[in-house]
């Protein structure tokens, strides 16, 4: 497929438990429900969009790489295990020495993240990740502090297998 890869679940969760390769060029967008990458399986698309239901997640270990920029009004969530803890969730551009914009109004929680090639204008705070360069000034890296837990939610109820819908 070509296009545009959409997820559009109201309720519950996508998992990707294998790799989950576009093209750098591809859109993702995440319009509601979330889309868990587990560990271990990489994540590669063009430009990333998460609406204001959407949820990007990882808790254990990932490598995200990005053709394009990011727009997020939901919940983008990367924790690699607890914090403090090894940096394996690396957040890359697809093109080393080119920034991605990252925008919007959305949640950024970021735990154990190695980045680099990051930039844009939302406010991001990286805890107990590493700074591995390219990184635009709206990036802090606080190795200091760990953020609190989330509150916990319900256990999601398992729905049936969601289809993407490509479109050129």
């Amino acid at each position: 497929f070509s296009g545009t890869w959409t997820i559009n679940k109201p309720s519950g969760t996508v998992t990707a438990t294998t790799n989950m390769i576009l093209d750098p060029s591809q859109p993702l967008n995440i319009i509601s429900g979330t889309l868990f990458i587990s560990d271990g399986a990489f994540l590669t698309s063009g430009n990333l969009t998460v609406g204001a239901n959407g949820m990007l997640q990882n808790i254990s270990s990932t490598t995200i790489t990005l053709g394009g920029s990011v727009s997020n009004d939901g919940n983008i969530d990367l924790r690699a295990g607890d914090c403090p803890g090894p940096d394996t969730i690396l957040l890359r551009s697809s093109s080393t020495g080119s920034q991605r914009t990252w925008s919007g109004a959305g949640i950024f929680r970021l735990v154990n993240v190695d980045v680099k090639d990051q930039g844009g204008t939302a406010s991001i705070t990286v805890y107990n990740g590493l700074d591995s360069g390219n990184n635009n000034t709206n990036w802090t890296f606080d190795g200091v502090t760990c953020p609190a837990s989330p509150t916990p939610t319900d256990t999601p109820t398992a729905t049936p297998t969601p289809t993407f819908t490509p479109t050129e």
